[in-house]
């Protein structure tokens, strides 16, 4: 007898209480945003979780 079924019916969060998914922010100089973002795409993170601001110049 497996015990999954009865380890996710008794522990695992009704899907109401699922946390959203995480939102990334990202600031930095142009070159290091540009990486992070594509980075997190690699791990398919989806661009609407994804903040990001380019502070050049430094």
């Amino acid at each position: 007898m497996s015990l999954a079924p009865v380890v996710q019916a008794t522990h695992a969060a009704p899907a109401e209480e699922v946390a959203p998914p995480p939102v990334y922010y990202v600031v930095g100089p142009p070159g290091m945003v540009n990486g992070l973002h594509r980075l997190l795409n690699q791990a398919d993170i989806d661009d609407d979780d994804i903040r990001a601001e380019e502070f050049g110049g430094y």
